[in-house]
């Protein structure tokens, strides 16, 4: 059965249209520029010294977080998620202090954001 060529190129399309079907779908579930949104409304609100609405803000982020985790989770390893939720209480807790060092945390929040909803993140 394997030994003809035609069905060699048959299960090569078949391999390429699952990997476009995959890409696919996980690029329409993975929530591109929802983290990044609620990253940049807390970043302003930090910025503007308005911890209540900070707070409002990280609440939406962890909410918005918990609701896609298994479509990041499926799509990365679990080192990165692990840097998300630790990055993530260390900001929490900053933010419950009214710190400003608050904002390095959130950077190292965005970059991982960028690297969790990227469908074929580099290294």
């Amino acid at each position: 059965m394997f030994d003809r060529l035609s069905t060699r190129y048959i299960i090569m399309l078949c391999w390429v249209i699952a990997l476009v079907v995959l890409w696919g779908i996980l690029q329409l579930s993975l929530p591109d520029k929802l983290l990044i949104d609620n990253l940049n409304n807390i970043e302003e609100s930090i910025t503007a010294e308005d911890w209540d609405l900070t707070n409002e803000n990280l609440n939406k982020l962890k909410k918005d977080w918990h609701d896609n985790r298994l479509a990041i989770q499926i799509s990365n390893g679990s080192a990165e998620v692990y840097e998300f939720e630790r990055a993530l209480g260390h900001l929490k807790t900053l933010v419950k202090h009214k710190e400003d060092d608050s904002l390095e945390y959130l950077g190292l929040l965005k970059e991982i954001s960028k690297n969790i909803t990227n469908v074929f993140p580099g290294p």
